[in-house]
């Protein structure tokens, strides 16, 4: 049991570490490339709640 967490937390560690090693440029790229999607969702929310309501033709 406990030799089974060891080896869960040591796999987290090794995951964090290669985060450490990503070029600036391509986290640069994945937060743009989030808040894009989020920005969509947004968009989608806001034109089904105006479609729900009855706001618009």
């Amino acid at each position: 049991m406990m030799e089974n967490i060891l080896i869960r937390i040591s796999g987290f560690l090794k995951r964090k570490d290669a985060d450490n090693n990503v070029m600036p440029w391509v986290r640069w790229y994945s937060r743009i490339g989030f808040s894009a999607k989020g920005s969509v969702y947004v968009l989608i929310g806001l034109i089904s709640m105006m479609a729900a309501i009855g706001i618009g033709e």
